[in-house]
């Protein structure tokens, strides 16, 4: 939702979706559900703490998703630069900037931390 290029999000999969079947095929949504986690609200710590829940997944799509309605040259028009990161965990983390005009978003992605944050298997 942040690279060059239009994002493609199934409806539904606001939540982890582990089934692995073709995306044609979805179930039906729970909209009522996902609602409802939405105007709960809560805070980053508590979401990473329950992340089998899906709820960190639909907060990171929907701050991204008002990030682009606020700044939408930005990420329409935005210059992508990669940007080098450095020391221990270097190789686990993924950095790039959007730049377009004075406005600038730089974005952070882990990349493979499961061993790092102690979770012993990941789906």
């Amino acid at each position: 939702m942040t690279v060059p290029g239009v994002p493609d999000l199934y409806q539904g999969n606001e939540f982890w979706d582990f089934s692995l079947v073709d995306p044609d095929n979805r179930r039906p949504v729970d909209y009522p559900v996902r609602q409802a986690a939405l105007d709960s609200g809560g805070e980053p710590r508590q979401w990473l703490a329950q992340w089998h829940d899906g709820r960190i997944k639909q907060a990171v799509i929907a701050r991204t998703l008002n990030l682009r309605d606020q700044y939408p040259e930005l990420f329409r028009r935005g210059r992508y630069q990669p940007l080098p990161v450095l020391g221990q965990h270097a190789g686990r983390v993924l950095a790039f900037m959007r730049e377009h005009g004075a406005q600038r978003a730089v974005v952070i992605v882990p990349v493979q931390v499961a061993g790092l944050l102690g979770i012993a298997q990941c789906p």
